[in-house]
């Protein structure tokens, strides 16, 4: 009998139990839907899950109903919070829309290189995206936009594009010319006077990058990588997270007030615009202090053109490539009465020429220690020690496909694992080509300097 008894009184206080949080849950609910009634008339209509999700709030989780007192103790947090989540919202709304037309607007520019020729110099996406011609498109009011329509006014304006990249590739001119001979010289010409890009295209001219150790020559300068791209250390100077110190936690911790909510700034289309080059990566050369002249480069190119018998005051790297030279290393050479090995003769191109220069005899530059390969034997040998090096190594070539801009890699011919120029075009393209090579495969701008013909010992 006393069993029974207890039984249904445990029974009983679990019903009560039961019946108690149900009743304080129905309060919340019916508080929750309170709170959602002020915040319409405040204007605050669904901003997302924290709109169904007041319980997290807070006096969102009390098991009262709203009373004006109550309201008025909670107002100013949740007004400020809500506000915070309305420009929030709204700023990440002209993100997408703004990177949207930026993502079409990069579309549009490789469909538009695929018909120019390469290798390609053209802008950066945010010196394109930031030019007169596309900001008033793209920095468009995003509210109530049609974006299908700014999409296609974007590619419409692709004809302009080149214009864009050869307005940028002057402005660029200038400023390296500057560092070659000052400001003032560069910019001694009349108006409508085409810039004298001449000494940036001598053999001679090297320039230093900030960020790597590679010596750049031009046009190369133009198109390296580590000038278009952002660093860690350049995102810092480019955070987003300054302005008024707001937060979201700060919204629902403070105390509140009609300040509160009048502190929080207000997103406007130009505020976002502002910041797309920290979304698109860097203009080139952000700021104009990543790019010097590489003095030990030039002296070492002036004294190797020397000893060619050529002049380093009006040779151009071009041409000084047409001319498919060799120069010996004399510093090398085994001096006399000591026996050296059977091939003690080191041959190479005059680029690889400088590299050995600074790796080997950085204190020992001049034109006496080179000498110009003009023995046919010895270039057929130079030739064949060449080819060995090339078939006995798989090494990267940094030759691209001009069809599908695949990059193509040379290897040994034992090695038909590793694909070949040759291979790709019959594979992909179902070209047969042996020979002419030029017409299919092109090598980028920014190809390091360290590339083939190899040194060799002859």
């Amino acid at each position: 009998m006393q069993l029974c008894l207890s039984r249904r009184l445990h029974y009983w206080h679990t019903r009560q139990a039961d019946q108690k949080k149900r009743e304080m849950q129905s309060l919340r609910e019916m508080r929750c839907v309170a709170i959602r009634e002020r915040l319409r008339e405040e204007g605050y209509d669904s901003l997302g899950k924290w709109y169904w999700r007041l319980d997290k709030l807070p006096g969102g989780n009390v098991a009262a109903p709203l009373t004006d007192a109550a309201w008025d103790k909670i107002k100013f947090r949740l007004l400020s919070f809500f506000e915070f989540q309305r420009q929030d919202s709204r700023e990440k709304e002209m993100i997408r829309a703004f990177q949207s037309r930026a993502s079409h607007l990069d579309r549009t520019l490789r469909l538009k290189l695929e018909k120019e020729p390469k290798p390609w110099i053209y802008a950066p996406l945010p010196t394109i995206v930031n030019s007169d011609t596309l900001a008033t498109v793209i920095g468009r009011a995003v509210e109530g936009a049609d974006e299908i329509q700014i999409n296609t006014e974007i590619t419409h304006l692709k004809d302009r594009l080149p214009k864009i990249s050869k307005t940028w590739r002057a402005e660029a001119d200038e400023y390296l010319l500057g560092l070659l001979t000052g400001p003032t010289k560069s910019s001694a010409r009349a108006d409508g006077e085409a810039l004298d890009a001449t000494p940036l295209e001598l053999a001679t001219t090297f320039f230093g990058c900030h960020w790597c150790t590679e010596a750049v020559s031009y046009p190369r300068i133009l198109m390296h990588e580590c000038l278009r791209t952002r660093r860690q250390d350049q995102d810092a100077d480019h955070s987003d997270t300054e302005g008024s110190g707001f937060s979201a936690q700060k919204a629902t911790t403070d105390e509140g007030g009609p300040d509160m909510v009048h502190s929080i700034p207000t997103v406007n289309e130009r505020q976002v615009w502002n910041k797309m080059s920290s979304w698109l990566g860097p203009t080139w050369n952000e700021a104009h202090k990543f790019i010097s002249v590489d003095e030990e480069f030039t002296k070492s190119a002036k004294a190797i053109i020397q000893a060619c018998g050529e002049n380093p005051n009006t040779l151009t790297a071009e041409a000084l490539n047409d001319l498919n030279i060799r120069v010996e290393c004399m510093r090398c050479v085994p001096p006399p009465g000591k026996r050296g090995t059977a091939r003690s003769r080191h041959v190479m191109s005059w680029n690889m020429a400088i590299l050995h220069d600074l790796y080997m005899h950085v204190d020992d530059i001049s034109a006496e220690g080179w000498r110009l390969v003009t023995s046919e034997t010895d270039l057929a040998r130079a030739k064949e020690y060449e080819d060995k090096i090339l078939r006995k190594i798989t090494v990267k070539s940094y030759e691209r496909c001009r069809i599908c801009e695949a990059t193509v890699r040379s290897a040994s011919i034992d090695q038909d694992s590793v694909e070949n120029p040759q291979s790709h075009l019959s594979k992909v393209h179902k070209i047969n080509i042996t020979t002419e090579l030029q017409d299919y495969v092109y090598v980028p701008l920014d190809a390091p300097m360290k590339a083939f013909p190899r040194a060799v010992i002859i």
